[in-house]
């Protein structure tokens, strides 16, 4: 460039500057001190700017915003990409809601207008586990060693922080043999030794923490002589005059008193086979392989210590040896006490209690270990077994001669107690009573059974018993003509095709006299959802016209299932009362359980108080609580916590039933509010555990009302809590405000004014299609079947074949199987119940294809599913972000048995304007 041009392009930019500085009315300088050239982001004083933050869910953080240069701000706007993972507020405090990513832009504005701006993302994680304690008895237990008494017991007591972070806490023994732990934390002491109790807490991703304590079992302490008078002691035996001794084993009083009769016909002395260490219930629970009988009984070499010992065996020419029969076979203890002496020459006559059991090869098996002995064949008794019918056994015999009794007068004879004299019948079906060979029926083949002094029992029997302990009556068991079979597996077959054939099998012919009774317990295992055909076939032989008909069950974890319905239909002339369901598991310990039921039906034989003085209405806001077609009344206390959960109703929560004392299930959200808990419960109890995230309901007190996990009181429910006893396993229950839709009715609404009801619904089998049915009927509402363009076929709906259609589907969450046809006008509907099976613990994809084809802004969706036993759980929640917009209330799972009333019933109890 030469020196005319550097010239002329000087003045040029002189006088561009010039007219700058009068067009905007202020100098260069002046301009940029307000356009913002930079924001820098910082978190717990740490650069953020544009990188990723790790927050933890239900923590808060403040953005900390500088602006260069700093006078030139004018405002600043903050804005998270999904504010159901990170909510932001105006002043940038981000909160972390649940899992995930999300990104908050900064703007900031100049006051020239202009906008910069950043970001930050924020990683949102489940909360990890800090720190886990174990205590027991209040005292800090982690990482040492106590000592349990053989035979004791005590509850683990679990602080895991933060408590917002722990899904659940496990338990583990290293050895069940020494201790075993449940899973609500309760430590039971076997055999002497030491295990390691392993703690475990689990996050909501799955990360676990563990702590140990191990648990030394000894011996049991023996309690002092007292003095001056001190209690005789039973060992050793002295002999008295007699030759003859009666020896037994008994765990439960039923061979001692068999054994007391024996001792009192001869006469002879008595010895009691005394166990070093008592048997607990807990020791005779037949269905837990790891209890103490159950260990013994499957080690043929298990030698059981004993407490006494006979001083001088050699006096006697004869022993009688008692004892119950323990899964067809003698305890093991007996066969310590045959190979504690020498019984060479000596006559042993065994005599043994049991149910249905015969004396068998238990006695056979015994043999070898008093080799010397003459052996001569048992007898087995039941536990009704009279002094008579004993000591006439015994005469039969010829082991002592009996005098001619001189002539006295005649007693008046005792009337015959079967079938007695009261108008109670219990009659039951049990498997174990029902097969071939009744020895062979065990637990695991779920023909469950208990095992105590008597022998071994089915589960329904032993509920039988306990029944007619409490209210008396008659016991009478129901017997087919053709034993079922041994294997469980073919049992199921061929009940399936009873009742798939209608098949009702002949029944043993009996000299029952119905007519003597007016109330019939009717007991039996609930198999594939319903009572035994068996059963069916009692209640057509017999006619409960205007009889009382209560029926109580026992199952493997589902509940009664259809069983009360199909009893009901069965003897429709009579009146059914509420019924009982207990799981196998929990039947040994069930008196408690079954004594609340009796009494809530009023068969406790006890009068009513004259003028019971009813409990003060508790303070709080009225709700409802609704299980099945049942709606009970309570009240949610006016707690900060009630509070924040009262606003997520209504609530579905699916729970399970523990205990025969509460039923609990967690909740999809996590309260933020904390409030100190307690250990203990009432009756009626609504109650929030933090440990768990779950809610529970309370409705009755057991022999350990102690807890293991703190619970906070949130409510009460003030109905009869009598339901609670006859629910199933597992059921969906849902709280609502007890005026809830109630609003201006004074008037009708026109017939165009009226909100209208869709009910939509996928069925491959027809189970959802009849329900669906039910609900339109019951509601007036329109019915719109989902209809696949490809039909399901038998093969396509193959579970078992991952190859399958369905499983292929269910596999692929983008899945989206085309639907045939389409709903008219889906804008006129303001409520639309949505209705399909369960698959996988999902809803199928065809519903996901139904949401996405509609807008459903503004409308109200209730969605409903049939399932055996899978609760709707994530099947609807999964499918809220397919229709935006919409409103979802809590849904609910049905069973196929489910009837029109019960349908109609839930969806009123919604309290939708839409269906008054």
């Amino acid at each position: 460039m030469n020196m005319r041009k550097k010239f002329t392009f000087l003045w040029a930019l002189l006088f561009v500057l010039v007219l700058s500085v009068f067009a905007t009315g202020q100098p260069v300088e002046a301009a940029s001190k307000n356009t913002v050239r930079s924001v820098a982001v910082r978190i717990d004083n740490k650069k953020a700017t544009k990188k990723t933050y790790t927050l933890d869910v239900g923590k808060s953080k403040n953005l900390k915003v500088t602006v260069s240069p700093k006078k030139a701000m004018k405002s600043i706007r903050y804005k998270s990409s999904n504010h159901k993972i990170v909510s932001v507020s105006k002043k940038g405090k981000i909160t972390a809601k649940k899992k995930g990513t999300a990104k908050i832009q900064i703007t900031v504005t100049g006051k020239d207008k202009k906008k910069k701006s950043t970001w930050v993302k924020v990683k949102v994680a489940n909360p990890m586990i800090k720190s886990v304690s174990v205590r027991i008895d209040n005292k800090n237990v982690t990482g040492t060693t106590y000592s349990l008494e053989r035979g004791g017991w005590k509850d683990l007591k679990v602080n895991a922080a933060p408590a917002k972070a722990v899904k659940s806490i496990r338990y583990e023994s290293s050895d069940t043999r020494v201790a075993n732990v449940d899973q609500k934390g309760t430590v039971i002491a076997r055999n002497t030794g030491t295990t390691r109790i392993t703690v475990t807490a689990v996050n909501k991703d799955n990360k676990k923490k563990s702590v140990w304590v191990d648990i030394r079992v000894t011996e049991r302490s023996q309690d002092p002589t007292p003095a001056p008078e001190p209690t005789p002691e039973p060992t050793p035996v002295t002999p008295g005059n007699s030759k003859i001794l009666v020896a037994y084993f008994s765990a439960t009083n039923t061979t001692e008193k068999i054994a007391g009769y024996i001792a009192d016909g001869l006469p002879a002395d008595l010895y009691e086979i005394d166990p070093a260490v008592p048997y607990t219930s807990a020791d005779l629970n037949y269905s837990n392989s790891s209890s103490r009988s159950s260990i013994e009984m499957n080690d043929p070499n298990e030698r059981p210590a004993i407490s006494t010992i006979i001083e001088n065996l050699e006096q006697y020419d004869t022993v009688f040896l008692g004892y119950p029969i323990w899964w067809g076979q003698a305890p093991r203890i007996i066969s310590t006490f045959l190979e504690s002496y020498n019984f060479s020459g000596k006559k042993i006559i065994p005599f043994c209690t049991s149910g249905s059991s015969g004396i068998g090869s238990s006695a056979t098996n015994l043999h070898s270990l008093a080799s010397g002995a003459e052996w001569m064949q048992g007898q087995r008794f039941s536990g009704s077994a009279s002094h008579d019918s004993v000591t006439e056994w015994v005469n039969s015999l010829g082991l002592v001669e009996t005098p001619e009794p001189e002539p006295e007068p005649t007693p008046e004879p005792t009337p015959d107690p079967e079938p007695g004299t009261s108008n109670i019948l219990i009659a039951y079906f049990s498997l174990a009573e029902n097969t071939k060979n009744s020895t062979n029926v065990d637990a695991t083949t779920s023909a469950s059974v208990v095992v105590d002094d008597m022998g071994k029992y089915g589960t329904t029997e032993y509920i039988a018993q306990m029944i007619q302990k409490k209210v008396g009556g008659d016991l009478h068991s129901i017997q087919t003509r053709q034993s079922y079979p041994d294997d469980f597996d073919a049992v199921v077959d061929q009940n399936h095709q009873e009742m798939q054939d209608g098949v009702l099998p002949e029944l043993v012919q009996s000299n029952l006299d119905i007519s003597r009774y007016d109330t019939v317990f009717i007991g039996y295992p609930v198999w594939a959802t319903n009572a035994p055909q068996a059963v069916l076939s009692f209640l057509k032989q017999y006619d409960m016209s205007e009889k009382k008909v209560i029926p109580f069950c026992t199952h493997d974890g589902y509940g009664a299932g259809s069983s009360y319905r199909t009893i009901s239909n069965a003897c429709p002339q009579a009146e059914v009362l509420s019924g009982i369901a207990i799981a196998a598991k929990d039947v040994p310990a069930a008196e408690s359980t079954v004594d609340g039921w009796l009494a809530d039906i009023g068969l406790t034989g006890q009068d009513p108080d004259p003028e019971p003085v009813p409990d003060p209405e508790p303070e709080g806001t009225p709700i409802k609580i609704t299980v099945g077609s049942t709606a009970l009344d309570g009240v949610i206390y006016d707690t900060a916590l009630a509070e924040e959960i009262k606003e997520h109703f209504p609530l579905t929560v699916s729970m399970s039933g523990y205990g025969g004392r509460e039923y609990y299930g967690g909740l999809s959200f996590t309260p933020g509010t904390s409030q100190s808990g307690q250990l203990n419960f009432e009756n009626g109890d609504i109650t929030y555990c933090r440990t768990n995230n779950t809610m529970a309901i309370f409705y009755a007190q057991t022999e350990r009302p102690n807890l293991t996990m703190e619970v906070v009181p949130i409510g009460r429910v003030t109905s009869d809590l009598s339901i609670f006893s006859s629910l199933g396993s597992r059921e969906d229950i849902t709280f609502s405000l007890a005026d809830a839709g109630t609003g201006d009715d004074s008037g009708e609404k026109d017939d165009a004014d009226k909100n209208k009801v869709l009910v939509a619904y996928f069925s491959a089998t027809n189970t959802t299609e009849k329900l669906a049915g039910y609900l339109s009927d019951g509601l007036g509402a329109e019915l719109y079947e989902i209809v696949p363009a490809v039909p399901y076929t038998s093969a396509d709906l193959n579970y078992g074949d991952s190859g399958s259609r369905t499983s292929m589907e269910m596999n692929d969450v983008n899945a989206r199987p085309e639907i045939s046809g389409s709903v008219a006008d889906m804008g006129q509907y303001d409520t639309v119940f949505l209705g399909y099976p369960i698959w996988w613990g999902q809803a199928p994809r065809i519903i996901s294809t139904f949401l996405e084809s509609y807008d459903f802004s503004g409308k109200t969706i209730i969605p409903f599913c049939t399932s055996g036993s899978s609760g709707i759980g994530s099947s609807a929640t999964n499918l809220h972000s397919l229709a935006s917009g919409a409103n979802w209330l809590s849904g609910r799972r049905f069973s196929s048995s489910a009837s029109q009333s019960d349908m109609v019933q839930w969806a009123e109890s919604l309290g939708l304007d839409a269906i008054k």
